[in-house]
């Protein structure tokens, strides 16, 4: 019966990358620096809506999104939208701040 023995140097290229750290360590940092990147960029997203949030239903019926799923029709390229400031500007027909780059089924382009 043949008995398969590792060498030391077998196992030591087993247990540590070519850079010399464990491979333990460093896939607890690559999912540490995942998780960082993910809340990082969540954090980024700017939301316009009014901070008492009395244009929810008006927001909701004209499907109001922060994001476009469409670049072309971006509140940035609306007709209603004006005065931005930072990710934020005017909505005249929401009466309120909107996102630059979100969209609503009102979104005319400018002309």
């Amino acid at each position: 019966m043949f008995t398969a023995t590792r060498n030391r140097s077998d196992r030591s290229l087993n247990d540590v990358t070519a850079i010399g750290i464990p491979r333990r360590q460093l896939l607890q940092g690559a999912v540490a620096m995942l998780v960082a990147l993910s809340t990082m960029s969540r954090a980024k997203q700017v939301s316009c809506a009014s901070p008492d949030g009395s244009d929810a239903s008006l927001r909701a019926s004209l499907h109001y999104v922060e994001s476009s799923p469409n670049p072309a029709q971006r509140c940035s390229g609306c007709s209603f939208f004006s005065d931005p400031k930072g990710d934020c500007g005017s909505c005249t027909i929401l009466g309120a701040p909107a996102n630059m780059n979100g969209h609503c089924d009102s979104w005319s382009a400018r002309s």
